[in-house]
């Protein structure tokens, strides 16, 4: 018993040598049978359970080794976080996620652009990014600010329908 706590002391401390240099991350002990005081890693459980063990159901423990490593490698190299602005943990951890966000902020504004482009095309009118809503309206760009022709009260009333029907009031 000594020697697997002594074991696992040291690998902690492997562990925190490792870890702490690259990333300034540090090791805290949380309440023991307290999950609120550890919701991060609680959370990886539920996604590692969710995701890897329940739907694959491994057979084996080499089937559980295997599916756990490619859950992890899944969830460290390749799959976007929410809290850390959709970048995997690799890419934060590398220093990545400046360049990353910078080429999705140049894809949307060419997008956004293009879409511009197109819809200015598909009405033969032609305006650049700096136009008015108000400007573009006018110029027929906008399908909710065109106008319609509608009929008045009188061309309904007069009608051949409602030239026939009698008007009764309640």
């Amino acid at each position: 018993m000594a020697y697997r706590r002594l074991l696992h002391q040291h690998l902690r401390y492997v562990l925190l040598l490792c870890i702490d240099p690259i990333s300034g991350m540090t090791h805290v002990r949380t309440s023991s049978y307290y999950p609120q005081s550890n919701g991060k890693l609680e959370r990886y459980h539920k996604s590692l359970k969710s995701e890897c063990i329940r739907p694959k159901t491994p057979l084996s423990l080499e089937d559980a080794k295997r599916a756990v490593t490619d859950f992890v490698t899944h969830y460290n190299d390749h799959r976007l976080h929410s809290a850390i602005g959709y970048v995997t943990p690799r890419d934060m951890l590398e220093g990545r996620q400046e360049v990353i966000h910078a080429q999705r902020d140049r894809k949307l504004e060419l997008a956004r652009e293009e879409r511009a482009r197109q819809r200015a095309t598909q009405r033969n009118v032609s305006y650049d990014k700096n136009t008015r809503p108000e400007d573009r309206a006018m110029l027929g760009s906008n399908p909710s600010a065109e106008s319609t022709s509608k009929a008045s009260l009188v061309d309904v009333l007069s009608s051949p329908f409602m030239a026939s029907t009698p008007l009764t009031c309640l």
